[in-house]
């Protein structure tokens, strides 16, 4: 199951965001909000804080949710929006065996920010840009309080099995910004 996790502390975006959520996937949002969040096609956890960046939160999730050995994780910024192509061009290799699959990003005007990483390293990949299979990563963790946790994060996941990388542009950056 290929499960997309959202920190938030943006609230007003998350039913943007809902509309562009792959039907084959499930949604989690961890938040630390006083208000409920109330969105029925997402699992809502709550957490005694989201941290710098959704660090936090991120850990919470892998630290209390009931992932399966063949589950993936994309983590998913709550001021972005889904590629509307990224589920019918990863569909297709989501049962291959990796320990991280990665793409190339784009702004919202479809100019290129990142290429495809064959191999991610910090300043070269961004959340949006990769997933991982929980069966490798079961003891990865975003390093809290620094801006680059998620390619630190990505880099610690592609040591730990093969790396496949699909050489399309299917995700965005700060979409909603």
């Amino acid at each position: 199951m290929l499960y997309i996790i959202t920190p938030c502390s943006r609230p007003q975006n998350l039913s943007i965001i809902q509309h562009t959520i792959p039907p084959q996937s499930r949604w989690i949002i961890c938040h630390s909000i006083s208000d409920t969040i109330n969105i029925n096609s997402a699992t809502v956890l709550q957490c005694l804080d989201t941290g710098f960046v959704g660090i936090k939160a991120r850990n919470y999730v892998l630290d209390n949710y009931p992932f399966k050995d063949d589950d993936l994780i994309l983590f998913h910024d709550d001021d972005n929006i889904i590629h509307p192509n990224l589920y019918k061009t990863i569909g297709p290799y989501l049962e291959y065996d990796f320990s991280i699959m990665c793409w190339g990003q784009v702004n919202k005007d479809e100019s290129i920010r990142l290429a495809p990483s064959f191999a991610p390293k910090i300043y070269e990949i961004d959340t949006a840009c990769y997933l991982v299979r929980w069966k490798y990563n079961k003891l990865v963790r975003h390093i809290e309080n620094t801006y680059i946790h998620d390619g630190l994060y990505a880099e610690q996941c592609a040591q730990n099995g093969p790396i496949l990388t699909i050489n399309h542009y299917i995700s965005y950056y700060n979409y909603l910004r």
